[in-house]
């Protein structure tokens, strides 16, 4: 006598589908999210070593180098006027130029975070460093807390800062954020060029 096999109800495939659903809905964001931050801590270590390398570039060269923001489409410098993140400019290049003479000091040679003004013609027509930003992100570029503070490393590889005798606030941050998801990661650079990359969300990294 052959013996009927019986199959599965309606019902009981409604709930593995729901089970599995639930359990894809869990361990999805798990795996994605790691993939996500190694990617981002890459990238954050590309600028970190792009920053490093200006520094060195500077003892190098024995010359005064600047950090500048660029933003695609801008014929002028792109810096943040206010250094506050929520007001500053997101940026897709950063570069390093050389000012023609050893005058690292003077705010007429060296100009303002915001514009290079008349300062313009002491600097060198060739960029000596470029950093390009990747795909999917941009830059925010933080320069020391006092307003219009360039960040100009000198010749002795000493950021030249707001020029008081408090070296502890010379430094700057930049800070790297994915445009689809809003995550971010700030690098850090020291008055005496150490560079430090955070940890992702954090945004004042301990070096």
């Amino acid at each position: 006598m052959r013996t009927r096999k019986r199959g599965f109800t309606l019902l009981e495939l409604v709930v593995v589908l729901a089970v599995l659903g639930i359990l894809a809905s869990v361990v999805a964001p798990n795996i994605s999210k790691p993939i996500g931050n190694e990617q981002m801590e890459a990238e954050g270590n590309k600028l970190a070593a792009w920053l490093q390398q200006t520094r060195t570039l500077a003892l190098g060269l024995k010359r005064c180098l600047r950090v500048q923001g660029y933003k695609a489409g801008t014929a002028k410098p792109a810096d943040s006027g206010t250094f506050t993140d929520a007001t500053a400019n997101d940026l897709d290049q950063l570069r390093l130029l050389q000012l023609g003479n050893g005058d690292c000091e003077s705010a007429s040679n060296v100009g303002s975070s915001t514009t290079m003004a008349s300062s313009v013609s002491n600097y060198s027509a060739t960029v000596q460093r470029n950093f390009f930003v990747p795909a999917g992100y941009t830059v925010r570029l933080l320069p020391p807390t006092a307003n219009n503070v360039p960040i100009v490393w000198r010749p002795s590889g000493i950021l030249r800062g707001n020029m008081n005798d408090d070296l502890a606030d010379d430094g700057f941050d930049v800070k790297i954020i994915h445009n689809g998801t809003g995550r971010y990661l700030v690098v850090r650079v020291s008055t005496f060029g150490q560079v430090c990359t955070g940890t992702i969300g954090v945004a004042s990294p301990v070096c």
